[in-house]
């Protein structure tokens, strides 16, 4: 069987026609069942919607949906078609994202709604043609996005309800002629270290994760609760849209109309379908824990934790709102690389991602890219059949990001112990270098968030003339704190001194206090912007 999309979502819908493949509520918990052949169907008429307006194999749809079903049906629709999706919205928080992505896409088709409180709408409804009765797609002109040259408009509602017109339309369409190293799908890189790059991911790299083994059976609940609440958007991997082909059932909000409570609304649906598997970031299990009423059990069954390097005291408070944890360490480049099942917080070492997925190779290097011995932090290689094919639109990024042997070369530092785990400690490019020596923000970080008066903390390095780097440390205090930048210092000396951290933590030479430290709505940090505000502030 060719490793195609469509091959191998229709080879799910005949292991069980019947079986819900997604459900979505909104925040009034009204909720939105597909089954697999019902979510095919629509995959298919949307798909010869897109044929009939003159989608091709290997165009570019820009989808600015809201996680939906109508989005779902945009992303599977264009897939069926032969062309490659990519999501993004317009967002006032991050105004330069959308025109990027629709610009540097190329793409001919753009999917948004019409709705007035859309920013995206808002952006370019003036660029967008009048729709003939009985279609979904127009004209769009744009100077600034010139290969852009059709719209398909998305409503809810009325007359022209999406769902009812794909669900009355006559034909089915799948283009059976993409090969397995076609591209089918691009997402966004965190941008936390600039402008987000395109992922460019073949159909055999989306057909290949999920059976590699996204969520391990050994976490999977059984028989037929096998349901995971996923809320992440679909222009993230981690989210990915795609990742269905491992059986379980896709909990997800509803997000065409904006919750007043983001995450009581979380909160709400979880309670209420009873899903007990759940991908959610640390942030955002906060913000559901403080808003869960039911004191008589825990959250979840099993959280699912990506993107975040995992102390000891984290896996801790983890544990206090499920019963386990998986960690899952991986990238857009690559997807699932290795995962950690915890079920107890004595069997955890701090940052221990746990066991390498077969047929993954992971590296470690210096740098000067040559190989280190186990146990020895450096930075991360990658190779996979699940590679990604390159930046979209970026072949000089491309070649960076890949070594002379194919192997991705990540920003990520971490190493592999002598039982063929994999560690991984943070960002390799945010690594400290002080006078000869390395060091981890986040092993320092570990250090002064254990401090009772500390709420959180960022550790970057500082360039400097004579040092290389200089230590820097944003604080957050506890409500009620006194704590001073002499109490931060002391408290990382104190415990460099201790056998097992000699060589390890070094003391900040700066402390900044902050009101808190801004997080984007996944939870990462822009530590370019944050080094920059820094030396601003140190400088005066």
């Amino acid at each position: 069987m060719k490793l195609i999309w469509p091959n191998a979502f229709e080879q799910l819908v005949n292991e069980d026609r019947h079986r819900e493949l997604f459900a979505y509520y909104d925040e009034s918990l009204r909720k939105t069942s597909i089954s697999r052949e019902e979510f095919y169907t629509l995959a298919a008429r949307f798909s010869s919607i897109l044929r009939a307006a003159g989608v091709q194999k290997g165009d570019v749809i820009l989808c600015a949906l809201p996680q939906s079903p109508e989005g779902a049906v945009v992303n599977y629709g264009a897939i069926f078609a032969g062309a490659a999706v990519i999501n993004s919205a317009h967002s006032p928080d991050n105004p330069i994202l959308f025109p990027h992505c629709l610009k540097q896409s190329t793409a001919r088709f753009i999917a948004m709604r019409t709705d007035s409180s859309d920013p995206t709408w808002q952006e370019v409804k003036d660029k967008v043609g009048q729709v003939k009765p009985g279609y979904l797609d127009t004209s769009f002109s744009d100077p600034k996005f010139p290969s852009t040259s059709r719209a398909i408009l998305v409503e809810r509602g009325g007359d022209n309800d999406f769902l009812t017109y794909v669900k009355s339309h006559g034909g089915c369409y799948v283009n059976w002629d993409v090969t397995e190293n076609d591209l089918a799908a691009m997402y966004l890189t965190s941008g936390t270290t600039g402008v987000p790059k395109m992922v460019m991911r073949a159909h055999k790299s989306l057909v290949l994760d999920p059976k590699t083994g996204l969520y391990p059976a050994s976490i999977a609940p059984k028989g037929k609760n096998r349901r995971f609440f996923h809320n992440g958007p679909w222009s993230w991997v981690v989210a990915s849209s795609f990742d269905i082909l491992d059986g379980y059932t896709r909990v997800h909000p509803d997000l065409w109309i904006q919750p007043n409570d983001l995450y009581r609304m979380y909160a709400n649906i979880i309670k209420h379908d009873g899903v007990s598997h759940m991908f959610l970031t640390p942030p955002e299990i906060t913000a559901v824990s403080a808003v869960w009423d039911d004191l008589s059990k825990k959250i979840a069954e099993c959280f699912l934790v990506a993107g975040f390097p995992v102390t000891k005291e984290m896996c801790k408070w983890l544990l206090s709102a499920s019963e386990k944890v998986c960690l899952r360490f991986g990238c857009s480049e690559m997807i699932s690389i290795s995962y950690n099942i915890i079920h107890r917080v004595e069997d955890f070492e701090d940052f221990d991602t746990g066991r390498i997925y077969d047929g993954t190779v992971v590296r470690t290097v210096d740098d000067n890219m040559k190989d280190l011995p186990v146990g020895t932090p450096g930075r991360i290689l990658l190779k996979s059949d699940c590679m990604f094919i390159g930046y979209f639109g970026q072949p000089d990024k491309t070649a960076e990001a890949l070594d002379e042997d194919g192997c991705y070369v990540t920003t990520d530092a971490g190493y592999i112990d002598d039982k063929q785990r994999l560690f991984i400690i943070g960002r390799y490019d945010y690594v400290i270098k002080h006078k000869g020596h390395t060091y981890y923000p986040s092993t320092i970080e570990k250090v002064i968030r254990s401090h009772q008066q500390v709420k959180d903390v960022l550790v970057i390095p500082l360039p400097h003339e004579q040092n290389h780097h200089n230590v820097c440390a944003y604080v957050v205090r506890e409500v009620g704190s006194k704590i001073t930048d002499h109490d931060i210092i002391k408290t990382v000396a104190e415990a460099a001194m201790k056998n097992e951290n000699v060589g390890k933590i070094i003391a900040p030479q700066h402390v900044l206090f902050s009101d808190a430290i801004e997080r984007n709505g996944r939870g990462k940090i822009n530590r370019n912007q944050m080094i920059e505000d820094a030396l601003k502030k140190i400088k005066g």
